[in-house]
């Protein structure tokens, strides 16, 4: 079962009027209205830029340093994982 995520949203008075009376129009709650909109962009295959603030930026160029440099490890089974896992625990 997919785990739900609650998440609080800040809209402008007139896009919130909007949205609610789209979802009243269609008879389904707001939430599910949002639901509704973002299966269709993804059906649709709607694709939409992603701005990061200065702070991702510095965070993602650090982690490709970090991959280039081989300071990272892939994990690739459950044993892997187990056995990486393991080596953490004996370094404490």
């Amino acid at each position: 079962m997919a785990k739900n995520i609650k998440k609080q949203l800040v809209f402008s008075k007139e896009l919130l009027d909007l949205a609610e009376h789209k979802a009243r129009k269609f008879g389904i709650s707001f939430g599910e209205y949002l639901r509704l909109l973002i299966i269709n962009d993804s059906e649709k295959g709607v694709d939409y830029e992603y701005h990061t603030t200065p702070e991702e930026e510095d965070s993602i160029k650090k982690s490709l340093e970090d991959y280039a440099a081989g300071r990272y490890k892939i994990l690739k089974t459950d044993k892997d994982i187990h056995e990486f896992m393991e080596n953490q625990n004996n370094e404490l």
